[in-house]
């Protein structure tokens, strides 16, 4: 099993671009995911989500949240 880090994410806007497989493990607060096709990802306290290689979005922390990251 691998380990997870974890991380905390600052308010505001940003856009990602995963290389390699991701899963993540919301810890604390919310955020939004809006993809290229503009389909809004909600994301709360307790979701886990995987995201394949190559996924793009935009990030919109509403307010600062943890979460705790597992690379595949």
């Amino acid at each position: 099993m691998k380990k997870g880090k974890q991380q905390r994410c600052t308010k505001g806007p940003s856009l990602q671009c995963f290389k390699g497989n991701e899963t993540i493990h919301v810890i604390k607060r919310e955020a939004e995911r809006v993809t290229p096709e503009g389909k809004t990802i909600k994301l709360h306290q307790g979701d886990i989500l995987s995201f394949k290689d190559g996924f793009e979005a935009h990030w919109k922390t509403l307010n600062p949240f943890t979460k705790i990251v597992v690379k595949n």
